[in-house]
């Protein structure tokens, strides 16, 4: 439900994630996982459960790797912990516009050792982005230029899902950036099981858009 105040809701919707979380884990099962604050939220809540042979995936690379991300940066780590998992990060940044630079990071044995088993994920548990907005937004206040952004508002874009830009109708939108991406692609998002942690004014637009593609199988909202 929605608290009084945004850091209150966050944390409602952390503990009601976490709650939810614990039908769809089980044994010899590989998760993908973003992060955001709602997703750390539920990371925080989660009571600890003794699995095995349970893998963690960092779903795509580094927005930036200053001082103020690096509790982002763990929260895949942090999750491992708590359910006795291995955790896989994905040592690279989130974006590779030159091609010849992207193509021989995806040639690396880690990178392409965790994007093989990106591939290979169980269930993908993941927060959303959204654009234009007056609060900070990682993504696109970080990796989006204007030219970008004008060209992706052209094309409607509400949102991003794993760094991927959607459109109103929870399309992917065919655009470079989304090419870009050392991570998860668009193909792996469609046929997996997805839950997604989010909520907050600022992303009902969004979450709507995304809800009519038709990719979310659990939503944890308020």
């Amino acid at each position: 439900k929605t608290m009084s105040s945004e850091k209150d809701t966050i944390k409602e919707i952390g503990r009601a994630a976490a709650s939810e979380l614990k039908y769809h884990i089980s044994d010899n099962i590989t998760i993908g996982m973003s992060w955001g604050r709602t997703v750390k939220a539920m990371v925080s809540a989660f009571k600890e459960k003794n699995l095995n042979n349970i893998k963690v995936i960092e779903l795509f690379g580094a927005v930036e790797y200053g001082e103020d991300s690096q509790e982002f940066l763990s929260i895949g780590y942090e999750f491992s912990k708590k359910i006795n998992g291995t955790f896989f990060p994905l040592p690279a940044p989130l974006y590779i516009p030159d091609n010849n630079t992207r193509k021989m990071l995806l040639e690396n044995p880690i990178i392409e050792n965790t994007l093989k088993m990106i591939d290979e994920c169980d269930l993908i548990i993941t927060s959303i982005g959204v654009v234009n907005s007056k609060h900070p937004q990682r993504i696109w206040d970080a990796h989006v230029d204007e030219k970008t952004r004008k060209e992706l508002l052209a094309k409607g874009a509400q949102g991003y899902l794993c760094a991927h830009f959607f459109d109103q109708d929870g399309r992917f939108i065919k655009h470079p950036i989304n090419d870009q991406i050392i991570g998860i692609q668009t193909e792996s998002i469609k046929k997996n099981k997805i839950m997604l942690v989010a909520g907050g004014v600022t992303k009902c637009k969004a979450l709507y858009a995304i809800l009519k593609g038709g990719y979310v199988n659990t939503l944890v909202s308020d």
